[in-house]
């Protein structure tokens, strides 16, 4: 007979790969724990428990730290340019949708860290249960990664921005900074999107809808020579739309230098200054506008509709039991797993923190068994009064 050669396994020996692979080895530990999870119906105390104290205390530190711009830069920064100011050839692009995502994300972290009860929660939900730590550590790991990358990517559009701008002091770059995140905000509030869905990219329809320009077709004219020397020469795709509509930016700030060397003027800055702090806002909160946003995103909007509605009946749940069982003077001296329960009180009335929460509820599986598990076990803890 004659043997059958056999080829070896392929082992992949690229980094991404193998990323890949422990990400999803790290998932299905998750779906694996949470399941147990379910079967046993309830959560057993972990035997390491004291070691979670410090950990969790080391991770809400460390958001606390983010700044409000490193929160926008989650929306308002490309992915087009290295930490150095160079244009990449190549890079991944961050989607408009997953910048909202992450944006909501940390701003619904930042938000239940102060609050002192929901801190308190999420603090013994961390320390007693190991699921909930595997599942913190991960969502750590992933959003810490995400911000660093990002603000490598905004350092080098305002590294960018100063080598296009030669003339501009650093405080002037600064303040167009400012002003660009601003315009950014502007348009997310409004989700005046219009089919782009590129995360630090705006259109020249969206600043003329704002009124931040005075002749359409000298800023086209600028940002046609300018977008050509950005791309190397080539103009850049846009799927159809006008090839120089599409804006991050270091383009904003070398249109601003442009316009008050045509304008012989030294003042874009200033006047854009003024029309965003004359723009008409709305009355809906930024933040939880995004988060609903973010809710809203994906493919499967019928099973991603079925969690958030089930994830509502939760909170309308901790609602009812709020009002029914719990004596606003009597929260000395409480247990564990009330202190929990009262985290999940305050947190169901806390409009950032419950988007975030509804969110990851949504967005993640190994998640969404973990918090269907904590309101059974709370369910537990009402039953038992």
């Amino acid at each position: 007979t004659t043997p059958v050669a056999v080829a070896p396994p392929r082992v992949a020996d690229d980094a991404e790969s193998r990323q890949g692979q422990d990400d999803v080895t790290r998932q299905e530990d998750l779906r694996k724990a949470a399941a147990q999870m379910l079967e046993d119906n309830l959560l057993e105390y972990d035997d390491e428990a004291g070691e979670g104290s410090a950990e969790f205390t080391a991770l809400t530190r460390k958001f606390l730290q983010y700044t409000d711009a490193d929160l926008q830069a989650l929306t308002s920064t490309s992915t087009r340019y290295a930490n150095g100011g160079s244009i990449r050839k190549k890079s991944k692009i961050r989607t408009r949708d997953e910048g909202i995502r992450f944006r909501a994300l940390f701003t619904g972290v930042r938000a239940a860290s102060l609050e002192p009860r929901v801190l308190r929660s999420f603090t013994i939900l961390f320390e007693d249960y190991l699921p909930i730590r595997l599942c913190g550590r991960r969502i750590y790991s992933q959003l810490s990664s995400i911000i660093d990358e990002v603000k490598d990517d905004r350092m080098g559009e305002i590294l960018r921005a100063k080598h296009l701008c030669p003339e501009w002091s650093e405080d002037l770059i600064d303040r167009a900074r400012q002003v660009w995140d601003a315009i950014v905000d502007e348009i997310l509030l409004r989700a005046s999107y219009h089919g782009w869905n590129e995360s630090g990219v705006i259109s020249v329809d969206q600043l003329e809808r704002l009124g931040l320009i005075e002749c359409r077709s000298t800023v086209e004219e600028l940002l046609q020579q300018i977008c050509i020397e950005e791309e190397g020469g080539i103009p850049p795709a846009t799927n159809g739309a006008s090839q120089h509509n599409y804006i991050t930016f270091p383009v904003f700030a070398k249109l601003m230098y442009e316009l008050d060397d045509h304008y012989c003027r030294t003042n874009s800055i200033n006047r854009i200054e003024n029309i965003i702090h004359t723009i008409d806002r709305s009355e809906d909160d930024l933040s939880q506008t995004l988060a609903e946003q973010a809710i809203k995103f994906g493919d499967n909007c019928a099973q991603r509709r079925k969690h958030s509605e089930a994830f509502d009946g939760y909170v309308s749940e901790f609602q009812i039991w709020e009002e029914r069982y719990f004596d606003r003077d009597q929260v000395d001296d409480l247990s564990r797993r009330k202190e929990i329960l009262l985290g999940c009180f305050v947190g169901a009335r806390t409009i950032e923190v419950k988007l975030a929460l509804k969110f990851v509820y949504v967005e993640y599986k190994a998640l969404r068994l973990g918090g269907d598990l904590i309101f059974r076990l709370m369910r537990k803890v009402v039953n038992a009064d």
